[in-house]
């Protein structure tokens, strides 16, 4: 997933986004540009998440915990999408880095 696209980003650059030179040039490309995201990045990581773990289960896999930082939205969506159903709950793991860099911040405050 990205929000970004390079030879969009150079169009709007070479002739600014409201020129109907940009438009045609977008028009052209708009099957080949990379943006396949435009919503905030914290909607982009729950979205991917959620594309992942669904694919995980069409090809037979089920993963049951979630390895991320301390405030994951992707972790609160799967689990209240109930992605592999009702009686299946994800368990997240924290990451070792985020959890002592916390800690760290909280003893230096205090």
């Amino acid at each position: 997933m990205s929000k970004r696209c390079e030879e969009c980003q150079q169009n709007k650059l070479a002739h600014g986004e409201d020129t109907a030179k940009f438009h045609f040039s977008y028009e052209c490309h708009r099957g080949f540009c990379s943006i396949t995201h435009v919503k905030s990045s914290d909607s982009m990581e729950v979205k991917a998440a959620i594309k992942l773990w669904e694919r995980f289960e069409s090809n037979g896999l089920r993963y049951t915990s979630l390895l991320s930082d301390g405030d994951s939205e992707a972790f609160l969506d799967l689990n209240e999408g109930k992605i592999y159903g009702r009686q299946v709950e994800i368990k997240k793991e924290e990451c070792v880095n985020h959890v002592s860099k916390r800690m760290g911040t909280d003893l230096r405050q205090t």
